[in-house]
C-alpha cells in the first residue's frame, strides 16, 4: 500500500485531526511543511486552537461567545500574544520577565483647579480594549486617556470622593458606575457615560443617573449593559416588602439598565438567613462579591474554608416589575470548600491566630480564585503577614441545582509568606495600604514590592491563579513566530515559610510567583497608590503618590 502524505489530506479532514491533538501538537504540525502551514489561513483552525487552549489552560483569550466575531489576523494575534505572555511570566529558568518599555502619564498636570501637596493617583484601571486607561486623581477627578497617543480625552470632577467604581466599554461608549461620598450621611450611586465619537477633549461629564444609597456599599459592578451595587443596610424603608428588623441587617442588591438608568431594581436578603458567623462577617465588611453572566456570588473566605453562595443573575436583570416594592431573594446554591484535613490540621497546630484579612474574588471559565491578605499573630505576639492564592472549582455550581452544600472537586491554596521587613504591603502615613489587584481577565494577580523604610517601588510581583497543564512553550523568530515543544516537569511548590514556620509543600497550586525588577525604569522615590494588570495585552499600570501613572508593557 502506498504511503499517504498528510500534505495530500483534504483540509476538512486535517481540521478533524487537529481537533484530536493537543494544542501544542497542532502547532507543531503546521510547522512541518508549507502545505500544512496553509492551515493557518483557515479560520476554523484558529478557532479550534483557541477553544483547546481555553479547555486546557485558563489563558486570557476573549470570551468564547465572541471568538466567531474575530477575523483570522485577530484570532492569530490573540492566541500568540496569550502564549507569549504565559511563557514570559512562567518563571522558567532563562526566561526574562522584564518589561520591554515604560510610559509615564501625568494626570496631575491636567487638574489645574486642584492645589496642594496631595497629588495621589488613587485609582487606575486599564480598559479591555488595550488602548485606553482611566484613573482618579485624589479620588475626585476622573480622567480617560488614549495610550497609543498618550493623550487625555476626558476629564471630569465627581462632585465628591469616589469610594468604589467599576467601568465597562462597548463599541460606542465608555461607562463608569461609582459611589461618591458627598460629605453627607448617605453616599450617591452615579452612572457616567462617554461617547467614543467625541472628537475633542471633553471637560466635565454629568451623570446620566444618580441614586442615594442608604447603607455601606460593599461591591459595585458594571457588566453586560447592567450597572449595580450591593450594600448593607441596618433597616429597610417602606419601599421594601419586609419591614421587620433583622438582628444583623440586610444585604441589598440594586441594579439599573444603562439604556434606562433612572429605573433602579432592588432585591434584598436578610442577613439572618446566613449562619451567624457569615452574617457577622457580612456586617463587618468581610464579604467577597463576584459575578458573571449566570451568577452573583457572595463568598466568605477563612484560612481553612471558603463558602460560596450563588444567586441566579436573572433575579437582578428582570426590570418588568421594577416599580413594585423590593422583593426578598435567596441564593440558589451554596458550596462549601474545605482544605484537605491534613492541611487544615497544620494551620490549626501552627500557633497562628487570625487578626485581620482582606480578600478579593476572580473568575475564569472553570474556577473561582480568591486573593487574600492575612495578618496573623503567633504565640510570641509577633505579627506576620502573607498572601494566599486559592483555586475553587466551579463545577459544583454547574452541576448543583439545590440550595444545600455541594462537594467541590478541588480547593487548593498557595501561601506566599511575606516578611514584614520587606514591606510587601506598603504602610503609608494614612495607615496600612494593601496595593494588590486581580488581572482584568482573572488569570493573574499583581502587587508592587517596595524598598524597606522608604515604600518606594522596586519590583512588580505577578502570581498566577490558575494552572493548566505543565507543557512548556517557547518562541523564536520565524515566519510563524512561534515554536512549541513539550517538556514534562513538576509544578513548583511553595517552600517552608520562614515567617510562619508552616510547611507549605502540599499547598502549592502549580502556579508561579514572579518578581520583576523595575528600578531601572522609574525614579527611586515613586510610591504605589494603586495598580492594575491587563493579563491579555501584557501591561501593568501603577498609580503613584507623585501624580503619575507608570505603564509597563511586557509584549
Amino acid at each position: 500500500m502506498a504511503a499517504c502524505s498528510l500534505a495530500k489530506v483534504p483540509y476538512d479532514v486535517l481540521l478533524l485531526i487537529v481537533g484530536l491533538l493537543r494544542c501544542e501538537d497542532s502547532l507543531h504540525l503546521i510547522q512541518t511543511c508549507t502545505s500544512l502551514y496553509h492551515l493557518t489561513d483557515i479560520k476554523a483552525f484558529w478557532l479550534k486552537i483557541a477553544r483547546m487552549l481555553q479547555q486546557s489552560r485558563p489563558l486570557p483569550l476573549v470570551h468564547p461567545l465572541s471568538l466567531e466575531g474575530l477575523d483570522i489576523p485577530e484570532l492569530r494575534t490573540t492566541i500568540i500574544r496569550a502564549l507569549r505572555l504565559e511563557s514570559k511570566w512562567s518563571g522558567r529558568e532563562g526566561t526574562d520577565p522584564s518589561p520591554l518599555k515604560c510610559m509615564e502619564i501625568e494626570p496631575a498636570a491636567h487638574t489645574p483647579g486642584h492645589s496642594g501637596d496631595d497629588r495621589r493617583i488613587t485609582w487606575v484601571r486599564l480598559l479591555h480594549d488595550g488602548i485606553h486607561m482611566s484613573c482618579a486623581f485624589v479620588d475626585e477627578v476622573v480622567q480617560l486617556w488614549h495610550l497609543p497617543s498618550n493623550k487625555l480625552i476626558l476629564t471630569f470632577d465627581t462632585g465628591g470622593t469616589l469610594v468604589k467604581a467599576s467601568q465597562n466599554t462597548t463599541k460606542d461608549h465608555w461607562m463608569l458606575v461609582g459611589t461618591v461620598d458627598m460629605g453627607v450621611e448617605e453616599d450617591m450611586l452615579c452612572l457616567w457615560k462617554y461617547s467614543w465619537s467625541a472628537s475633542e477633549v471633553t471637560e466635565g461629564l454629568v451623570p446620566v443617573a444618580s441614586h442615594l444609597i442608604p447603607g455601606r456599599v460593599d461591591c459595585v459592578f458594571n457588566v453586560n449593559g447592567l450597572a449595580g451595587l450591593a450594600y448593607i443596610a441596618t433597616e429597610l424603608d417602606e419601599s421594601f416588602t419586609q419591614h421587620e428588623a433583622d438582628e444583623y441587617g440586610f444585604l441589598v442588591f440594586q441594579t439599573a439598565e444603562w439604556e434606562l438608568p433612572s429605573r433602579p431594581l432592588r432585591r434584598f436578603t436578610p442577613l439572618g438567613y446566613f449562619p451567624d458567623n457569615h452574617a457577622m462577617r457580612a456586617r463587618d465588611d468581610l464579604t467577597l462579591f463576584g459575578r458573571n453572566s449566570l451568577y452573583m456570588i457572595v463568598g466568605f473566605d477563612y484560612l481553612t474554608r471558603t463558602t460560596v453562595y450563588a444567586y441566579d443573575m436573572h433575579l437582578f436583570n428582570d426590570f418588568s416589575n421594577w416599580e413594585d416594592p423590593a422583593q426578598v431573594v435567596y441564593p440558589h446554591i451554596k458550596v462549601e470548600y474545605e482544605l484537605h484535613p491534613e492541611d487544615a490540621r497544620r494551620w490549626q497546630s501552627s500557633g497562628l491566630a487570625l487578626a485581620w484579612s482582606q480578600c478579593t474574588m476572580s473568575w475564569n471559565n472553570s474556577s473561582i480564585g480568591t486573593l487574600g491578605f492575612y495578618q496573623l499573630f503567633s504565640l510570641t505576639g509577633e505579627e506576620r503577614c502573607f498572601l494566599s492564592v486559592s483555586t475553587l472549582s466551579l463545577s459544583p455550581l454547574a452541576a448543583h441545582d439545590e440550595s444545600g452544600a455541594a462537594s467541590p472537586e478541588e480547593y487548593r491554596r498557595c501561601l506566599i509568606g511575606a516578611e514584614t521587613s520587606d514591606k510587601v504591603f506598603c504602610n503609608t502615613e494614612r495607615g496600612h495600604l494593601f496595593v494588590c489587584r486581580l488581572g482584568l481577565y482573572g488569570i493573574n494577580c499583581v502587587w508592587p514590592l517596595s524598598h524597606p523604610g522608604t515604600h518606594a517601588i522596586k519590583e512588580v510581583v505577578i502570581a498566577r491563579f490558575f494552572s493548566g497543564d505543565q507543557t512548556q512553550i517557547s518562541f523564536k523568530d520565524s515566519s510563524f513566530d512561534i515554536e512549541v515543544h513539550s517538556q514534562e516537569h513538576e509544578p513548583p511548590v511553595a517552600s517552608e515559610s520562614s515567617s510562619t514556620g508552616i510547611d507549605n509543600s502540599d499547598l502549592g497550586v502549580g502556579g508561579t510567583v514572579v518578581n520583576i525588577n523595575v528600578e531601572s525604569w522609574i525614579s527611586r522615590s515613586e510610591i504605589a497608590e494603586d495598580i492594575c494588570l491587563d493579563d491579555r495585552h501584557g501591561r501593568v499600570a501603577i498609580g503613584t503618590s507623585s501624580g503619575k501613572v507608570l505603564i509597563f508593557d511586557f509584549l
